[in-house]
Order: structure tokens, then sequence, then C-alpha cells
């Protein structure tokens, strides 16, 4: 369930009054917040990443929104390629951007002091659900940020659109070595290819490396197909339920995703792009709430809905196996209730940005957290597939798993 407005109003407030201020949207527009003539600002329920509200943006073409009041900037003494892990935090940049239509285009992020222009990035909106990016100042922009730069503009794209806008953190301190690239923003962390945690931070390199030389695009063998075949089957074994489902289960994994936060389908009979929530529900987090101020994140993960990256994997696995034991029963009654939570899960997490391309703003030692949804796939994947989302679920599990290292030579 998403948090009572009051206490939400309690925390924006306390936000708000950080110095630089984070953004919560939540129950009102903060003073300096601005667009231009012909574009239009205002506060949204219909999505939101972190609360019951986010801020929505209808612009006109090459529109501006501008953020006003100064970013505290401080320059850091980190030095790339030096030891991350021992070199303090660098100013850092972050947001939540969702679109529902995705667009080869991009927004960009300026940031200066008046009129002028100090840095810069641009953010793509190849996407649709939520987004985010973290952005290291000096580091992952153009330009040269400089003390007293007091003013964010964001400039939308040459043509009418509508986008919604989250969590804003103008300024906020941060490991160097966390900001991991993704399709939004590739640019950022330059160095990630001989970073310590490149295992972990290098999806968008890994990703590229799936059509590059040295991975074998050649038809699989009979042999290969074989032996995957008994690969797949096996792991089927391990992962099937060992008892008969009962309607108790059913009714006990129905609480467990009311206890999440994961929303009801917009249209439980829909396939493809067309199978989304009905409305916001919890933030999905692995390491994202670590934008947050310590002080404040007990509060916030209990009225805002912010739930564990973790329990939500791990309860998809759950409802595989209980749709699958119902199949294979007969079950007709079970098999649909248990499938439309699966799907529910499915469009939840693709909503949240759980998705190709999506880094999350950080992606360190997610592996640990999503086991239970890629396991999942091995169980569910006749219903992704009768959806028609089989390929962008399987993709999404391939991009956090980085499966092009697979083209590595680990020897």
């Amino acid at each position: 369930m998403r948090g009572a407005t009051g206490t939400l109003a309690e925390i924006e407030t306390q936000l708000l009054a950080l110095d630089p201020p984070i953004l919560l949207l939540e129950i009102a527009i903060p003073p300096g917040v601005t667009t231009a003539p012909g574009s239009r600002l205002s506060l949204s329920a219909t999505h939101a990443k972190l609360g019951d509200h986010c801020l929505q943006w209808d612009h006109a073409p090459n529109a501006q929104l501008r953020v006003e009041g100064d970013l505290k900037f401080v320059a850091s003494d980190y030095e790339p390629g030096l030891d991350q892990s021992l070199m303090g935090v660098v100013p850092m940049f972050s947001m939540w951007v969702y679109n529902e239509t995705p667009v080869n285009e991009s927004m960009l992020v300026e940031f200066g002091r008046g009129e002028r222009t100090d840095c810069s990035f641009s953010f793509r909106l190849n996407f649709r659900g939520w987004r985010t990016c973290w952005v290291r100042y000096g580091y992952d922009t153009v330009g040269t940020p400089a003390q007293g730069m007091d003013r964010i503009t964001f400039t939308a794209p040459a043509r009418n659109g509508r986008l919604w806008i989250d969590q804003l953190a103008k300024n906020i301190p941060m490991r160097p070595d966390n900001a991991t690239p993704d399709f939004q923003v590739p640019e950022i962390q330059r160095s990630i290819t001989t970073n310590d945690n490149y295992h972990w931070l290098g999806l968008v390199d890994y990703w590229r490396q799936l059509s590059g030389p040295g991975f074998d695009t050649s038809p699989a063998t009979p042999g290969e197909i074989e032996a995957a075949a008994t690969v797949r089957s096996r792991l089927l074994v391990r992962l099937r339920g060992a008892h008969p489902l009962t309607e108790a289960d059913v009714d006990a994994l129905e609480s467990r995703l009311m206890e999440l936060g994961i929303p009801q389908l917009a249209d439980p009979d829909a396939t493809g792009t067309a199978l989304v929530p009905a409305g916001p529900g919890s933030l999905v987090d692995g390491f994202q709430s670590a934008v947050l101020p310590r002080d404040l994140l007990a509060s916030l993960t209990a009225t805002a809905a912010i739930v564990p990256m973790l329990s939500v994997c791990d309860v998809t696995l759950a409802v595989a196996r209980a749709w699958d034991s119902a199949v294979a029963a007969g079950d007709t009654a079970a098999a649909d209730r248990t499938a439309d939570m699966y799907l529910r899960l499915t469009a939840h997490l693709q909503d949240q940005g759980w998705g190709l391309g999506s880094a999350q703003g950080t992606i360190h030692h997610v592996g640990y957290q999503y086991l239970g949804w890629a396991s999942s796939l091995l169980l569910a994947e006749p219903l992704l597939r009768e959806r028609r989302i089989w390929e962008p679920i399987r993709d999404a599990v391939a991009w956090y798993c980085g499966a092009g290292r697979m083209t590595n030579d680990f020897s």
C-alpha cells in the first residue's frame, strides 16, 4: 500500500529543507520550478516513483523546464583511475523520468549560473516506463562545472510531448564508482572497462559484445540442442514445486503481492506492450534508495512503499512455481489466478525500469537480488509467450546478467 499523504507531506518538507533540496514532487510544485509559455506543469497521480504523485510536464517543441536554486557544487579531489573505493565521494545529480512513448530523441539537461551554461548531459528517451540516471558533475558531463551554479534546465525534443519527473536530487554525495552507464546515459563512467567493478557495471559494453567479434552466431548443432534440452529439463525438475498447490497457497501469494505494493493490471487480458499496471505501485529497490538521506530512509520506506528487489523477485519465482503446478494439475481456477499475479509482477518490474538497457542508477551486486526473477522464466516461458512479452523479459534478464561476457577469454 502506498503511504499516507500527510506523512509524505512532512517528509517532502524535510527533503526541501536540505541544502540543496531533493524534490519529492508529491504535495506541491516547489518555487523556482517553471516552464516556458505553451507548456504546462502539474502534479500527477498517473505515474509516481516515490510517493503518490510526480511532476507532469506537457511540453511544446524544444520547450524548457527550469529548476532554480544553488546547486552547492564543490569539486571533488577524485581522479579517474585511482582506487575508487578509497576516494571518498563526488557530487552527483539524479532524477527519475517516466516516458509513455519511446522515441529516438534526447532531453538535454544543463547546469549553469544565471543564463550561462557550465556543463550538460543528454538523457535519451528511447524507453517506456521509469528510468533514472546518476550523473557525476565534471566526470560525466560535457563542460566544466563551477561553484555558484544555480540553475538546471531541461530542454525537450523538437515536438509536443509529455514526460513525468520524480525524486530530483540536485547534488548528492556518492562514491565515484557507483554511477552506471546504460542506454539513457551511455557516456557516463567513461573508464568503466578498467574499473575494479567492471564485472558488475559494464552492462552496456557486455550488451555490445553480443554482436561483436568472438560471439558464435552460427546455428546450434543437434548435439548442442540436445545438451541444452537436458540442462533445461534438469533445471525444471529442481525449480518445480514439491507439493500440490492449495487454495490457501494461492491466497497467501495474493496477500504477499498486496504487501509488496504490486498494482493490478490495467487490462488483465492485454498482450504485448499493452500489458501495463493500472496505476503506481511500490518502488522496487536494489540500490536505488542510496540517493536518499539515510536519516529519512526508514520513514520513506514505510510511507512511500519502497520494497526490496530481492523480495519481489523471490515471490515472482514462488508465483511461477504455483502457476506451473496449477497447469500441470489441470486446476484452471488456480492457473488463472497465478497467471494474473505473475503478469502483474512482470508488468510492474518493467514499468519500474527493470528492463533492457536500464541500469537503475547503479547495478552493483544486483545478481544476488534478481535470481528468483531469472529462474522464474524457465517455468513461466509458455505464459510469457502466450501474452507476447517473452522477448523483452528474456532480453531484460540477459542484460542484467551481462550475457555478452560469454565472449570474454577467462583463461
